[in-house]
């Protein structure tokens, strides 16, 4: 690498978690061999988020300028949250003439304080934040810009009763008989939430029933799933992960089956937003399989937060909220909110970061940049104990 050793950002913050109108500290790292004139040494802070759902097959009639036209086109949506710039070194006419060894230079950033969507990375698309610190461009022929991904978390707070509130889902199927002439078999069956909303680290809570009138075994599962929804012009595109899942027990011919405050923990996940180009959302699903028969099943939407509801505050039972299968298919999690009563002291206590449980991911990062060539988000995760 010749004269320049090593580019590095060092964060005060090791975790390289920060909440929105936070102030971002730290140092570009400069390690020379001897003594060497660097005129400028910047820093950039940018985030923004990156969609793409890919072209659809061109048609055989379209002409090939039509097909360079378009692959001048960049395929990705981007929407800019963060461009900060500092020069933390030097201007154009400077001469400075560094000393062999480590040296730092401090930096600080302050994040806006709203309007910033939490880190994301998802199938089509993801919302990244990072910092690049960079040697005046074309001074050296040697990696001479490094990168830091950092994580920003945007405040779903779900202290507000109305979080509080229990959803149901239900629905009556008939299945199909092999004589014609025989009574119809149906199935029933009910899914409660305790209430609509939770935070990683906690423990999601259901109920339910399954009442089998038929002469067929049952086999339910729960499932907890993140729904991703990413747009591009005038396309859109659908992902649906399984974040967990449990299986429940047979559910026997002519045979009903109650369970009761059965807990699915949530592990670290991205708390549910929209942006322009992309939407999470997330929702528990109960499952059933029938032998010779389609899987049918009833889904409850769940909102996911940063900030948990304090765990005094009682469950509302409001009958509204109850869904059919018919209205399942919704998994909006509109108002979310801020509740103005709860200080910024219980906001940040008990709180703790924890991976993704979806893992890392590679940042594209070219071989001409120093830093994170791999990236795993960090997100709010409480212990209710």
């Amino acid at each position: 690498m010749g004269r320049i050793q090593d580019l590095s950002i060092c964060l005060d913050n090791s975790s390289a978690v920060y909440r929105v109108g936070e102030s971002i500290c730290g140092s570009v790292s400069l390690t020379l061999a001897n003594s060497t004139k660097i005129p400028q040494i910047s820093i950039h802070l940018f985030g923004k988020s990156m969609v793409n759902i890919g072209k659809e097959i061109a048609d055989e009639g379209e002409n090939n300028e039509d097909e360079e036209e378009e692959d001048k086109n960049d395929d990705t949506n981007n929407e800019i949250y963060v461009d900060d710039y500092k020069i933390i070194w030097g201007d154009s006419n400077a001469s400075t003439i560094f000393a062999p060894g480590k040296n730092n230079l401090r930096f600080e950033f302050i994040l806006p304080s709203s309007n910033l969507p939490t880190s994301f990375e998802g199938e089509h698309g993801s919302i990244r934040y990072w910092l690049d610190a960079e040697i005046d461009p074309g001074m050296f022929d040697f990696d001479k810009k490094s990168r830091k991904i950092i994580t920003v978390i945007n405040t779903v707070d779900l202290t507000h009763p109305m979080y509080a509130v229990k959803m149901s889902a239900n629905k009556e199927k008939v299945l199909r008989n092999a004589k014609c002439c025989s009574k119809p078999q149906k199935l029933y069956f009910n899914l409660v939430l305790e209430r609509r909303s939770y935070s990683p680290g906690e423990s999601l809570i259901y109920s339910g029933e399954i009442m089998n009138s038929s002469n067929k075994k049952i086999k339910p599962s729960v499932s907890f799933h993140q729904k991703s929804t990413y747009s591009q012009e005038e396309n859109s595109k659908v992902t649906d992960k399984v974040v967990t899942s449990e299986d429940l027990q047979m559910v026997s011919k002519k045979d009903t089956q109650n369970w009761s405050n059965f807990a699915l923990q949530m592990p670290p996940i991205p708390p549910s937003f929209k942006c322009k180009y992309i939407e999470v959302e997330y929702y528990l699903k109960l499952s059933l399989k029938v032998s010779r028969s389609k899987e049918t099943s009833v889904c409850i939407p769940v909102l996911i937060g940063t900030v948990p509801l304090p765990m005094h505050l009682p469950a509302v039972v409001d009958t509204t909220a109850t869904m059919s299968s018919s209205s399942s298919s919704g998994f909006g999690g509109g108002g979310v909110g801020r509740s103005k009563s709860m200080s910024t002291e219980f906001l940040l206590s008990g709180s703790q970061y924890a991976s993704s449980v979806f893992g890392p991911v590679d940042t594209d990062t070219n071989e001409k940049v120093l830093g994170d060539s791999k990236y795993i988000p960090m997100y709010s995760y409480f212990d209710p104990t």
